[in-house]
């Protein structure tokens, strides 16, 4: 078992019609601000894949972002253990991804 100071935090965000961000042409979405381990947060959300290559891909791209991250001070870093859940609704299946530890700076 791990031991830490911070306690948890989540952060649910549910997207009525994903197809839609498909049909309007949207290639990132970023969501509200939140609050984990003193720290603001958002979800950037790309629905078809984080690609820089402007060509459509098959896969969402979700990543955790820090915000205000230039008010931090220098050399500063923050590692996040997080867990991301995605829901289908059409087939009924969860993918996830669990307890990934990223360092932040």
């Amino acid at each position: 078992m791990d031991i830490r100071d911070a306690s948890p935090a989540h952060f649910l965000i549910k997207i009525e019609s994903f197809s839609l961000l498909d049909k309007c042409r949207v290639d990132k979405y970023e969501t509200k601000e939140f609050v984990a381990g003193d720290y603001k947060w958002r979800l950037v959300i790309y629905p078809n894949g984080d690609n820089n290559n402007g060509k459509e891909c098959d896969y969402i791209s979700v990543k955790l972002a820090m915000v205000y991250t230039s008010s931090m001070p220098k050399n500063w870093e923050v590692n996040a253990n997080f867990s991301i859940l995605l829901y289908n609704w059409i087939s009924g299946d969860y993918v996830y991804s669990l307890g990934i530890i990223n360092r932040m700076c």
